[in-house]
């Protein structure tokens, strides 16, 4: 009787190992994916419910997210009617508040056990603007807990790289199979006021590089417009809902033609600060060229919702300009003042010049007047002028003898360049003399008032006499 049981063990036991014989890697994979499956199956289905802002409480927005399993394939098992891979969870999200959003998250985390499941959707950052100063990348994170009578609660939460943006977040609390996103938002209005596509301020600008005739610095009204990139995608706004920093393009308009518009500018509502930053390259009807980097920085006033902000320079770090703005919902465009009137200099000193005297050519001292204008400029060039100070402008340039008359006229050009930067004047023009060339060259030359009696130098030639006639000015 022991004998035969034995011997059916035996046969049992080489059955056994007869199955197990037929049964490949990829057969063990396929069990282990539907061991996985049933593990997951309790956080599958469909839930809805409301988003609400963990700092204030604000409704944000109905939201749904769609959580089912998937298979993340990690090989080939030979069998086309069998996927071998890993077993993950899917998470389809979808928003819909001040703005509508969706994003997929493709490989979430449920513990069975305790319920707790998180996920993450990573996002691409307005690419449209490469110098934007944020990460390029940041990440939606979903945590909470699902419960077995088919509630889910938890935060979502923005991500930039490694830092964690917790407390900027939102909680959720959903219901598998619940309401529509309409019904919610129907039943509890969203606030709409927490993303916007464009803001309005207006207001004045003061300008610290330049006085009107009172001898106070000139003002000039400005308006400040943000603006939603145009290229942003939905999902990427979503996640600023989420994040304390949020990408604008900021514009500070003086005229319908005179707009400085800062694209990268970064706005951060935890501290209130915006801030960019506009290269100008700009040559003006008259030919003056504008050259620089403008900063501009602000902090929003609590009291009023308005901005105070600055201007600088990429090579001051003095403002060269103070703006305050407050809120309005259509800003007027700046009224656009005639052109200004020019601005005349005229200084007073002596030249040498060559003089026949008998026979010979002999260098002589006379008395001369120099007269410096600068064209009467339009708004544009008036605000370039005061934003970046130091830049190559055009002026007027002549000057006559004043004890003895001048053969065929006065020398004058017509336009000077004026280097700001290093106090320089140049020029090159036609000559007194039909064919002849005229030069000047001017060094320490300033706007500064002649009557304080600043003093400048400079050189004179004719190609007619081919001779360096130095000047020596000063005010009166």
């Amino acid at each position: 009787m022991v004998n035969r049981n034995l011997s059916i063990v035996v046969m049992l036991f080489a059955a056994l190992l007869g199955c197990a014989k037929d049964m490949n890697a990829d057969d063990y994979k396929e069990i282990q994916r539907k061991r996985d499956v049933a593990k997951l199956q309790p956080a599958v289905g469909t839930y809805t419910g409301t988003l609400n802002s963990l700092k204030t409480g604000v409704n944000l927005g109905a939201v749904k997210m769609k959580i089912e399993v998937d298979t993340k394939s990690q090989g080939d098992s030979g069998d086309p009617g069998r996927a071998v891979g890993k077993t993950v969870l899917k998470t389809d999200l979808e928003f819909k508040g001040a703005l509508s959003a969706t994003a997929t998250a493709s490989d979430g985390y449920f513990d069975p056990t305790t319920g707790h499941f998180n996920t993450m959707i990573n996002i691409k950052r307005l690419a449209a603007v490469p110098t934007l100063p944020i990460p390029p990348e940041a990440a939606i994170a979903i945590d909470g807990l699902i419960n077995p009578d088919g509630s889910f609660s938890g935060s979502i939460y923005g991500k930039e790289g490694n830092v964690e943006y917790k407390e900027d977040g939102a909680s959720f609390h959903l219901q598998r199979s619940g309401p529509s996103l309409e019904e919610i938002n129907k039943a509890s209005a969203p606030d709409q006021g927490l993303f916007f596509t464009q803001a309005n301020y207006a207001g004045g600008s003061t300008f610290m590089t330049a006085r009107d005739d009172n001898g106070k610095f000139v003002v000039k009204p400005v308006n400040l417009v943000l603006l939603k990139p145009s290229r942003s995608p939905p999902e990427q706004d979503f996640v600023e809902l989420l994040l304390p920093t949020k990408p604008v393009i900021a514009t500070l308009n003086f005229s319908d033609s005179m707009r400085l518009q800062f694209s990268n500018a970064v706005l951060d509502r935890r501290t209130g600060l915006l801030g960019g930053d506009a290269v100008i390259q700009q040559t003006s009807s008259s030919g003056s060229r504008y050259e620089g980097t403008l900063s501009l920085h602000c902090k929003i006033k609590a009291d009023s919702g308005g901005y105070d902000c600055g201007l600088r320079t990429n090579s001051s770090t003095a403002e060269v300009a103070k703006i305050k703005v407050l809120p309005v919902e259509r800003p007027t465009e700046p009224s656009v003042p005639l052109k200004s009137k020019p601005n005349a200099f005229i200084y007073f000193g002596r030249g040498q010049f060559p003089k026949q005297v008998g026979d010979k050519i002999v260098m002589t001292w006379s008395r001369i007047k120099f007269l410096v204008t600068y064209k009467g400029k339009t708004l544009d060039e008036e605000i370039l002028d005061m934003v970046l100070p130091t830049h190559e402008k055009v002026i007027q340039v002549s000057f006559g003898f004043r004890d003895r008359p001048s053969a065929g006229g006065n020398p004058s050009w017509s336009s000077v360049r004026f280097d700001d930067a290093n106090d320089e004047l140049s020029a090159t023009g036609p000559g007194i003399v039909p064919g002849s060339t005229m030069t000047l060259q001017c060094q320490g030359f300033t706007f500064d008032n002649p009557k304080l009696g600043y003093d400048f130098s400079c050189t004179y030639t004719n190609s007619v006499i081919g001779t360096q006639c130095p000047l020596e000015l000063k005010g009166r």
